[in-house]
């Protein structure tokens, strides 16, 4: 299992330092795609849909493209995806900021479509590993150690807490969140996707 979990932790190390800026915003594209879905969807639509098509073309293009490719809320994505095309340029700064949590706030402020878990799952994917994905299959695994009956989707203050809860565990085995995740995730699934 280390060998997979490290290797895919690689993978998304190189992304981050990605030229162009391009690359970054397919994988932001991804994580609009997979919120409240699953990764399989998103990886289809990467794999179908080049990254320049969601960064260039019209709204109307876009929509068509979703819908024709079965993406599930492909009106509601795409209209996110659109209004997230502003970023692009500052992506290779958001994801080399110095202030991880400074980085993600930013983006849960100010992408619309993205909540901390999205947040987080979209700097995971770029080689930033200070924090976990708290989606459902990392929740029932961890629900053995951690309370989680409080948490609510949606929730900031829930998920911080969780997230928080969450770190401590993997910081008393030496691993970063955002591995430990996909350790969890692993573990939880059998596999480790994006």
């Amino acid at each position: 299992m280390r060998s997979e979990v490290e290797s895919r932790a690689e993978e998304f190390r190189v992304l981050r330092s990605s030229d162009p800026p391009l690359t970054l915003f397919g994988e932001l594209c991804f994580c609009i795609i997979t919120a409240n879905t699953s990764a399989e969807l998103g990886l289809r639509m990467q794999r179908l849909v080049p990254k320049e098509f969601f960064a260039f073309s019209s709204y109307d293009a876009l929509v068509s493209r979703m819908h024709s490719h079965h993406c599930r809320f492909y009106r509601t994505r795409s209209q996110y995806i659109y209004r997230a095309r502003w970023v692009l340029p500052l992506l290779p700064a958001i994801v080399n900021e110095r202030d991880r949590f400074y980085a993600r706030e930013f983006m849960v402020a100010n992408v619309d479509g993205l909540g901390y878990k999205e947040a987080s799952h979209f700097l995971r994917n770029v080689g930033v590993f200070d924090f976990a994905i708290l989606d459902k299959h990392v929740l029932r695994l961890v629900s053995r150690e951690i309370d989680v009956s409080a948490f609510r989707a949606g929730s900031a203050k829930s998920y911080l807490a969780v997230e928080r809860e969450l770190a401590g565990m993997a910081s008393q085995i030496g691993l970063e969140p955002g591995i430990f995740d996909l350790y969890l995730w692993k573990i939880a699934t059998g596999r480790v996707l994006k």
